[in-house]
């Protein structure tokens, strides 16, 4: 049974991860690269796929100096937009949430076995 703090954590998670990604991505194949960008790197970095990404790259050890490799990638693309960019965002967000995914699982494993 999941306790008010975990769900407002989810509704929160949600908000700042699931919905931007889709934005990006309806933007991003309208080449409306400018948009697709500002919502990746976002106003508040902690709370982006940007930022996500960088931390999970420090998980995964994919990061180069500060920056995740997936978003070096990225930001690469979006400079010189090409008929590629779109496949290059499609895979760093993959990339990220799949890191993601199995960061939390292996997380809920250890609290289930400890328990």
């Amino acid at each position: 049974r999941s306790s008010a703090a975990e769900e407002a954590e989810m509704v929160e998670k949600t908000t700042a991860d699931a919905i931007p990604v889709q934005a990006i991505l309806s933007y991003a194949n309208a080449g409306d690269w400018a948009r697709a960008a500002a919502l990746y790197i976002g106003n508040n970095r902690e709370m982006s796929p940007y930022g996500r990404a960088n931390k999970r790259a420090a998980n995964y050890g994919t990061l180069i100096g500060q920056e995740a490799v997936v978003n070096q990638n990225v930001l690469q693309a979006l400079r010189q937009p090409s008929a590629s960019t779109y496949n290059t965002i499609l895979k760093a967000i993959q990339i990220i949430y799949a890191q993601s995914a199995i960061r939390y699982a292996f997380l809920l494993d250890q609290d289930l076995t400890s328990q």
